[in-house]
């Protein structure tokens, strides 16, 4: 769990991801547009 938050640089996205909200994909798309407007 911890190594996908260190990925992701995202609690919220990764427990997305593990209750299935969104797939890993999307979970990335999302932490580089985070990324990107910070």
């Amino acid at each position: 769990f911890m190594y996908g938050v260190d990925v992701l640089k995202s609690v919220i996205l990764m427990m997305a991801v593990c209750e299935r909200f969104i797939n890993v994909e999307q979970a990335v798309g999302l932490a580089r547009l985070e990324e990107e407007f910070q």
